[in-house]
C-alpha cells in the first residue's frame, strides 16, 4: 500500500506539472490573442487524440513534458489570414516584448504559485533547485532516490506544499537556457529584439548539442532515479 501511495504521489505530481504548464501557456496565449492549434499533454505513446473548436488535443502516456503550438501566418492561406485579421494575432507576428513575456510566463507562473503557498520559504527552495536537480541526476542511485523519497514524505504531509516545492524547483529549471526551454526562448527573443537578427541562425549543430547537454543529463539521470526508486518500492512491497 505504501509503495502504491508513493508511486501515485510521483505520478500525480508529474502530471500536475504538465497540466499546469499547458494551462499557463494557453491562458497567457489567449490574453495575447494567440490561437492554440495543437495541445500535447505528456510524451511517448499516444493514449487518445481528439479535436475541439479547431484545436487538436493529444494525450500521451509519459508525463515528461508537454507543449502547445499556436497558429502562425505561415501556416494559413492569405484568404484565411484576411478573415481572422483583427480577431487573433499570429504567433510569428507577435511583438518582440510580448514574445519575451510569453516565453517567461511558464516559469513565472510556477514561481508565483510556489510563492503564494510557501511565502518567504520560496527563496531557499529556489536557490537549492539547480544543485538538487543536477546533482540528483548525476547521482541517481543515491541522491536522486533520496530526494524522491524526501518529496514523497512531503506529499504525505501535504500534497499542496509538495506541489509548491516542486513548482519552485521546476520554475527555476525552466529558466536554464537549454534549447527549447522558456529561458532559452526569452534570451533568443531578447537578442532578436535588440539586434534584429535571429541568433539561432548562427548556431551550428555542435554548439546546440553542447547547450542541450544539461537537459539531457537531467532527463536521463532522473529517469534512472525514478526507475530505481520505483523498483525499490516494488521490491519492498513484495
Amino acid at each position: 500500500m505504501a509503495a502504491a501511495s508513493a508511486l501515485f504521489a510521483i505520478g500525480a505530481s508529474l502530471a500536475a506539472m504538465n497540466v499546469a504548464f499547458v494551462a499557463i501557456v494557453v491562458a497567457v496565449g489567449w490574453t495575447m490573442r494567440l490561437r492554440p492549434v495543437t495541445i500535447t499533454l505528456h510524451q511517448g505513446p499516444s493514449i487518445t487524440a481528439f479535436s475541439w473548436r479547431g484545436m487538436a488535443f493529444f494525450l500521451r502516456l509519459l508525463p515528461l513534458g508537454s507543449g502547445v503550438r499556436f497558429l502562425e501566418r505561415a501556416h494559413v492561406s492569405p484568404a484565411c489570414a484576411q478573415q481572422v485579421k483583427g480577431r487573433i494575432v499570429f504567433a510569428d507576428e507577435l511583438h518582440p516584448l510580448c514574445r519575451i513575456l510569453f516565453a517567461l510566463s511558464p516559469p513565472c507562473g510556477f514561481l508565483a504559485f510556489a510563492w503564494i503557498v510557501l511565502g518567504d520559504n520560496l527563496y531557499l527552495d529556489a536557490i537549492t533547485a539547480l544543485p538538487q536537480i543536477y546533482l540528483g541526476a548525476l547521482r541517481p542511485n543515491s541522491l536522486g532516490v533520496e530526494l524522491l523519497s524526501h518529496y514523497v514524505t512531503k506529499w504525505q504531509e501535504s500534497p499542496l506544499i509538495a506541489l509548491a516545492l516542486l513548482s519552485a524547483k521546476y520554475g527555476v529549471y525552466l529558466l536554464v537556457p537549454t534549447p527549447g526551454s522558456p529561458g532559452f526562448h526569452a534570451i533568443v527573443e531578447t537578442v532578436r529584439a535588440v539586434s534584429g537578427r535571429n541568433p539561432l541562425e548562427s548556431l551550428k549543430d555542435l554548439p546546440l548539442l553542447l547547450l542541450s547537454s544539461p537537459a539531457f543529463v537531467a532527463y536521463i539521470g532522473w529517469t534512472v532515479a525514478l526507475a530505481v526508486y520505483g523498483y525499490q518500492l516494488l521490491d519492498t512491497a513484495i
